[in-house]
């Protein structure tokens, strides 16, 4: 069955998202309302050094009132591509440049959202000054591979953008 939008209103719309309410026919004579989050598409890069060092953020995030331990991400500019979108991205966030691999996209949350997350692996060769959006405090945490790979194993790497980097980078960098 092809499913229809019979009908889309928009209820919000803030500076990073925006929400719809859709009435959808699932099957035919059944309509349900399909609530959906509009997000623009983003980037999420593992930052590995020639030693197989890891380079992430910790950062503060107000919906869990703590601070988790992420990789570099952010929202895709108007006009932007993917990989000029992680490569902003990693220089912004964590000072750094090279050369840029893509792992591809997921869909974090497809159950409500639309949203798009591009996956890179970045093969560092030179840091420099980092250049954080004014309202993101970072602090750069750096490990080995082996390491943020367990912690996404067993859970202690909460940021789901990460974890699915870690799994995604595994055939680049494990021995």
């Amino acid at each position: 069955m092809e499913y229809r939008v019979l009908e889309s209103s928009r209820v919000f719309e803030g500076r990073i998202l925006r929400v719809r309410v859709d009435r959808v026919e699932v099957a035919p004579g059944v309509v349900a309302p399909r609530e959906v989050v509009e997000h623009a598409p983003g980037v999420c890069v593992l930052p590995v050094d020639a030693e197989g060092m890891v380079y992430l953020v910790r950062q503060y995030r107000h919906p869990f009132a703590e601070e988790l331990l992420e990789a570099p991400a952010g929202m895709m500019e108007e006009g932007e591509t993917p990989v000029f979108a992680a490569a902003r991205e990693l220089r912004e966030e964590i000072g750094a440049e090279g050369e840029l691999i893509s792992l591809g996209e997921f869909l974090p949350t497809p159950g409500y959202c639309d949203e798009q997350m591009f996956l890179f692996l970045a093969r560092v060769s030179r840091f420099g000054e980092t250049a954080p959006d004014e309202d993101e405090f970072l602090q750069t945490v750096s490990m080995p591979f082996s390491e943020f790979y367990e912690k996404a194993l067993n859970g202690a790497l909460r940021d789901g953008r990460a974890a699915v980097l870690a799994f995604r980078a595994a055939p680049y960098l494990k021995d």
